[in-house]
């Protein structure tokens, strides 16, 4: 009986790219937040709204990206 080969672990150059693509995704979805909140509020919405629509895209987004990223 054989044992499957273990998979390689990934080099540590291609780790630090997949850190960096996380980092800079991450701070995306904090950027489109951002904008969103920038045009409510210039739009004269309720600042509640603000907050309640700007958390539920940031976590949406969230949520997507991670599931991406998970590989």
């Amino acid at each position: 009986m054989t044992d499957a080969p273990k998979p390689a672990k990934p080099a540590k150059s291609a780790r630090a790219k997949l850190g960096l693509v996380r980092g800079f995704a991450w701070l995306a979805v904090f950027g489109i937040g951002s904008a969103l909140g920038a045009i409510l509020g210039a739009a004269g919405v309720a600042g509640w709204i603000i907050g309640l629509v700007v958390s539920a895209l940031t976590v949406l987004l969230g949520f997507f990206l991670r599931r991406s990223l998970e590989g």
